[in-house]
């Protein structure tokens, strides 16, 4: 049985079930709907994409996105990477041998994915607010590489958009440990 409540900043999602929480949303635009001089329609839409998979890992993509009033809509892409024999989340980077070899690498691919040169300030450019270069927290396994993407906000300001790059297997060549998820078996289509 449901027990909507009305949404509001700092509901924890994870405590309501999908059908509370499908009723809660109804109940907070009908809240809505009756307190606002201005109505607009509100849209939600949730989507996975299954990243790679194998025999003992798999890693998928959860996008969200919505609209419920406000100067634009949101939208947020969270990456999950699992073990399959023990059902838990795991971390891209204990898969990485070398992880400073890692930053090179990906900054480079940052600057590339968004055509900043090697010596332009991140900063001044309109990213990384202190100017110093991070990995995103949203790292997982693609079939062609290391997947890292960067929602909006998470970087720089809401106009520029998510960015998202990868570094290719042949590119991290031996910084990543692809025994640990059966790569092989993947490679193949086992």
């Amino acid at each position: 049985k449901s027990n909507p409540t009305t949404l509001e900043m700092g509901t924890n999602l994870r405590d309501l079930s999908l059908q509370n929480l499908s009723d809660s949303l109804f109940l907070s635009y009908s809240t809505y709907a009756k307190e606002s001089e201005y109505i607009s329609p509100w849209e939600l839409e949730l989507t996975g994409e299954v990243l790679f998979l194998s025999k003992k890992f798999v890693a998928v993509a959860i996008e969200n996105y919505g609209f419920t009033g406000g100067a634009h809509p949101y939208s947020n892409t969270t990456l999950l990477n699992f073990d399959l024999k023990s059902g838990k989340a795991v971390q891209v980077l204990d898969f990485i041998r070398d992880k400073k070899t890692l930053m090179v690498l990906a900054e480079k691919a940052f600057r590339k994915s968004r055509e900043l040169s090697a010596d332009e300030n991140l900063n001044e450019a309109g990213f990384f607010w202190d100017a110093t270069f991070q990995l995103p927290t949203n790292l997982g396994i693609a079939q062609d590489g290391l997947y890292f993407y960067y929602n909006a906000y998470e970087i720089a300001a809401y106009a520029w958009g998510p960015t998202d790059f990868v570094i290719s297997w042949e590119e991290l060549g031996e910084l990543f440990d692809k025994g640990k998820i059966a790569y092989r078996d993947w490679e193949t289509g086992v």
